[in-house]
């Protein structure tokens, strides 16, 4: 066996058992605590007796039933929805000539800067029953009682659409960009109009990939705490993460039946994952790109193109633009208030002054910085070595490296954070408490995605490049000095992605953090429960630049180094 091979061998063995360590060993640890009726660290917790009075506890209380048909309800509706909008959004960008596409892309894609918080917040600004401007103008219409709550499960299902609309465009758009023409220019050519042919042709096609993101979207809608807990826990709507999250963050604390809800919630994402892997397997038979002769083509929509691009614009005006305009107004008012020539005259920059003359806003900033940047960086170059091993060599494990980087994409946010508390409150490593253990968690949460950009590109870079250098070089001065540079439009996007994300992450800090480790997401969930509306508002305003510069920056650096950024 040569030398390098020996290195790749010992690389991929330390690489799996860092994996089991951070993936399995703290979902094991939850099953585990789930199954105790003593808390992490005491006497007897390592001990054989195991008890499912917790699980016994959880069925038999009134909430369980109703957070099942919540949960279930809410992540559903919310990924269709976010689905129906994506799919005739990113239709009419990437395969019409409609005008204003770029206007149409940019707003449906705006969701990434504004942390989801935010949007939740700019909702109940709009449609809370006791404050909310739409309320406020349907009284002036002659309305006895006010014709929307946002503080409802529909409400709830309405804000998570808007949240969950630039995933779903993405994905949407990226597979109408790349099919394959042909079969619809067959379709029209036989004399079929635009809309016969994509209802017969388009998406029928591009069904697999609908299929798929619908599921992502529902474990998404799963793991999702911020609308629940903003909105579902003022109307006493119920879902599993915020029973976790009651469970573990008030006295008394009773971290035992938190654990059985938080595997509820994990089995449930498994299912639907194990129904993404089959959906995906599937997929390859859809394929109609050939690599002869491709070219994108837009439909003409003839007299509709106007038509077309004001309804798309219509929609996401009222969906985007409006709730960001309501948080920009709040944000320099000390007590929100309807628009007027009064409230104008109140508008001043105390919010903005609070909080840079505050030194819990600063500590958040830093620590979000701390975390993005250092979990941006070990996540990238880590999972790099992961999707090169898988792509690259013939060792044996790979495939399981391949699973071990993927299956946390099924772990809920919340579902992670109560894991890592039951593995380093019960092993000695003195983490708990720390940045380390945030750091910890935004790795697993963020490598799957990650594995998925750069697993791409490594496919793009042939293997004779590696395979010249290594004759002459050792394996690891090859992935440094040819590998990596070739990756650069990989790496930066993975990067920037984990970055803008981890800036403004609450649903797994949220269990881990404390008032020194507190990072951006969760002040600003903090600002909520203290009633400072107004404030939250400003810092809001403050983060979304803060990512907004971000996404600039990977945009001039992708054109820096070849990367096509939309």
């Amino acid at each position: 066996m040569r030398i390098h091979d020996i290195f790749q061998f010992t690389v991929a063995v330390f690489v799996i058992a860092f994996l089991i360590y951070q993936v399995v060993t703290p979902l094991l640890f939850l099953v585990w605590g789930s199954l105790k009726t003593v808390r992490p660290g005491a006497v007897g917790f390592f001990g054989p007796d195991v008890t499912f009075s917790n699980y016994i506890r959880a069925v038999t209380q009134g909430q369980f039933a109703s957070a099942v048909i919540n949960s279930l309800v809410y992540a559903s509706a919310a990924a269709v929805g976010a689905l129906g909008l994506a799919i005739p959004l990113a239709w009419i960008t990437e395969r019409t000539d409609a005008p204003a596409r770029a206007a149409i892309y940019g707003l449906s894609i705006v969701g990434l800067v504004v942390p989801g918080i935010l949007t939740a917040v700019a909702w109940i600004f709009l449609a809370s029953p006791n404050i909310g401007l739409l309320n406020k103008a349907a009284s002036g219409l002659g309305f006895s009682a006010p014709p929307f709550d946002i503080f409802s499960l529909g409400g709830m299902i309405w804000v998570s659409i808007w949240q969950y609309l630039p995933m779903a465009f993405l994905l949407m758009a990226a597979a109408f960009q790349s099919m394959d023409p042909n079969l619809e220019e067959a379709s029209a050519m036989s004399g079929h109009g635009v809309v016969r042919t994509t209802l017969r042709v388009t998406l029928p096609l591009a069904l697999p990939s609908m299929l798929a993101v619908l599921i992502l979207l529902l474990i998404s809608g799963l793991e999702a705490f911020e609308t629940p807990a903003l909105l579902g826990l003022s109307g006493k709507v119920l879902v599993f993460s915020t029973l976790v999250y009651l469970n573990t963050s008030f006295a008394p604390s009773d971290i035992g039946l938190a654990s059985a809800y938080a595997v509820f919630l994990l089995i449930t994402s498994i299912l639907f994952l194990t129904w993404y892997l089959r959906m995906t397997r599937r997929e390859r038979a859809f394929a109609t790109i050939t690599g002869k002769g491709f070219r994108p083509r837009r439909i003409r929509l003839g007299r509709w193109r106007l038509p077309v691009a004001a309804l798309a614009l219509f929609i996401l005006a009222i969906g985007v633009v409006m709730p960001l305009l309501v948080l920009l107004w709040a944000s320099f008012l000390r007590f929100f208030q309807a628009p007027s020539l009064d409230a104008l005259r109140l508008m001043k920059l105390v919010n903005y002054e609070r909080l840079l003359a505050s030194d819990t806003t600063r500590w958040a900033f830093k620590n979000s910085l701390i975390l993005g940047v250092t979990s941006a960086t070990t996540t990238v170059v880590f999972v790099t070595l992961i999707a090169w091993i898988v792509a690259r060599t013939k060792l044996p494990g790979r495939k399981l490296l391949d699973f071990l980087a993927f299956v946390p994409i099924a772990v809920p946010g919340i579902v992670l954070g109560i894991s890592l508390i039951w593995l380093y409150l019960s092993f000695p490593l003195p983490i708990y408490g720390t940045l380390w253990i945030i750091w910890f968690a935004y790795m697993i949460k963020y490598m799957p995605i990650v594995m998925r950009i750069m697993s791409a590109a490594i496919a793009q870079v042939h293997p004779e490049m590696e395979e010249a250098s290594m004759i002459c070089s050792s394996w690891f001065m090859t992935l440094r000095r040819v590998l990596f540079p070739l990756l650069r439009p990989g790496l930066v996007a993975g990067w920037i992605w984990v970055m803008a994300h981890a800036f403004r992450e609450l649903n797994t800090a949220i269990l881990l953090s404390n008032q020194q480790t507190r990072p951006v997401g969760v002040a600003m969930y903090a600002l909520w429960t203290d009633g400072a509306f107004g404030t939250l508002a400003a810092f809001g305003v403050i983060v979304s630049l803060v990512v907004f510069v971000s996404a600039v920056a990977a945009h001039l650096i992708g054109q820096r180094y070849g990367l096509k950024v939309r």
